[in-house]
């Protein structure tokens, strides 16, 4: 198994699960950050799960015609660019093209991410992969409500 992959798409895992999660306890700061009520708010965490909902089906199709160690290279800058500019933005419109373009990179570094290092790893080996795959994306959801608060 290429344990530094493993690594890498278990830190992605995590990151998707974060900002899935995160912002949920967070809501009423930002409302009041962003001078909006805190039921607007919604707007960027339904638009998210909408972009990963939308964008999952076109994941497999991107990974066999650009490459899947390309895409996920791709959907990493993404995200970390998409998350960069939530924490930049002035308004709630800026927020949720934010967080939709957050959901997309997502949407491709779980699936992808998982492809990617199932294929590098050996039949012998699939039980730790998964395992490395899993257990950080579990913590997430535990640690997002105190980052997020």
């Amino acid at each position: 198994m290429n344990r530094p992959l493993a690594l890498l798409v278990a830190g992605t895992f995590f990151m998707e699960n974060l900002d899935a999660t995160m912002i949920a306890t967070a809501a009423p700061a930002i409302a009041a950050d962003l001078q909006v009520g805190p039921v607007d708010v919604n707007a960027a965490m339904t638009d998210y799960f909408v972009a990963v909902a939308a964008g999952l089906p076109a994941s497999g199709w991107l990974s066999d015609r650009f490459g899947a160690r390309r895409l996920l290279l791709v959907a990493i800058a993404l995200s970390i660019v998409a998350s960069a500019v939530c924490a930049l933005s002035l308004d709630l419109p800026m927020l949720v093209v934010a967080r939709a373009a957050q959901g997309v990179g997502g949407a491709l570094m779980v699936p992808v991410g998982r492809l990617t290092v199932l294929r590098a790893t050996s039949k012998t080996e699939l039980i730790d992969a998964i395992a490395y795959l899993t257990w950080p994306a579990l913590l997430a959801p535990v640690v997002a409500p105190l980052l997020g608060g």
